[in-house]
């Protein structure tokens, strides 16, 4: 089969003969993987100076994907040859005390496609039924493969407390963020969002977002938010900083960007301290009061959030043989205009 081996900091291979993936344990499933989503955490472990090796059990990333089932282990009940799916890569334990507690995200046994097993950035991948969800005909498999992205955001949405009609601030420009806007706006936010890329700031006002610059905005109660998600992360500090400045008393910022290995960043403490604000880490998805965030997800895009919307977010659509381009494409995206790079 084609994949794309990550063999050493900064160096990924495009292969065409390396070994397909056999079902492992009766309640598995093989698929053909249709679309896998680039995201930042792949750019970021592409980009550091650390051996994957030392990190990684795997040498093929990807964990945004979806596909058709092309075979099923003898366990298999619910899941069939030729079902249309999208795959949850965290793949949990169900009994330690993280999982019986809804954040199987924590769970001790944790392994997830793409980090412990083998991702989608090949033809094929193996992978538990349990972790597998139908999607509708009318779903296209690149929308499909944005049910973890949208997932993490309704992870974040849940911890800041179900917000409806709050004063809410959006820190980012890519997929992320402009995904989190949606569902703010589904709820019925007042909405702002601080990004700096020509290309997104024109997809964000034709989601009818408010775009702001982040220095224009002052401390006074009016430049107040009740509500921030940070998702940007990267090696700088200026987007929590922002945050903190700008967050109203008892207000909580809630970070969605994944930071880079090792960073230490800085804050205004004593603005935190003196707001008693809440400054809460937001780790992909689980479960809320019982409820699966990613089946939620899958929910929201067939059922909620406007396909056409998510389509402009998707900018490239890539052969997998085309994935250095890809990379290249997010690194210049002032130039390319990139926003979700997809691979097929």
């Amino acid at each position: 089969m084609r994949a794309v081996k990550f063999v050493e900091p900064k160096k990924l291979i495009y292969c065409e003969n390396v070994p397909e993936p056999t079902i492992p344990f009766e309640n598995w499933v093989k698929i053909k993987v249709a679309a896998a989503g680039l995201c930042g955490s792949d750019i970021q472990k592409i980009n550091s100076e650390l051996d994957p090796k030392s990190y990684l059990a795997t040498d093929i990333l990807g964990h945004e994907f979806s596909g058709t089932v092309i075979e099923t282990g003898p366990g298999v009940r619910h899941i069939k040859n030729g079902d249309r799916v999208v795959g949850n890569p965290l793949i949990h334990c169900g009994k330690c005390k993280y999982c019986l507690n809804n954040s199987y995200q924590h769970c001790v046994k944790l392994q997830s496609i793409g980090k412990h097993l083998q991702g989608a950035f090949a033809d094929f991948l193996v992978i538990p039924e349990a972790n597998l969800y139908k999607i509708l005909d009318i779903t296209s498999f690149e929308i499909a493969s944005l049910t973890d992205v949208v997932a993490c955001d309704i992870h974040a949405y849940n911890l800041a407390e179900q917000p409806n009609g709050q004063k809410v601030l959006v820190l980012g420009d890519g997929p992320l963020a402009l995904i989190m806007c949606l569902i703010l706006k589904y709820y019925k936010n007042e909405i702002s969002i601080c990004l700096k890329h020509e290309n997104t700031q024109n997809i964000a006002h034709e989601f009818g977002l408010d775009v702001i610059k982040i220095e224009e905005l002052s401390e006074e109660p009016n430049d107040s938010f009740d509500i921030i998600f940070e998702g940007i992360g990267r090696a700088q500090s200026d987007s929590i900083q922002n945050a903190v400045r700008l967050i109203k008393p008892r207000g909580k910022v809630i970070i969605l960007g994944v930071f880079d290995f090792d960073f230490h960043g800085s804050f205004y403490f004593r603005q935190l301290f003196y707001k008693e604000a809440v400054l809460l880490g937001s780790n992909s998805y689980s479960k809320w009061t019982n409820r699966d965030e990613f089946a939620d997800a899958m929910s929201f895009i067939e059922n909620k959030l406007d396909k056409k919307q998510l389509e402009k977010i998707i900018t490239h659509k890539l052969d997998l043989s085309e994935f250095n381009y890809g990379i290249d494409l997010v690194k210049g995206r002032h130039a390319s205009n990139a926003i979700k790079v997809i691979y097929t």
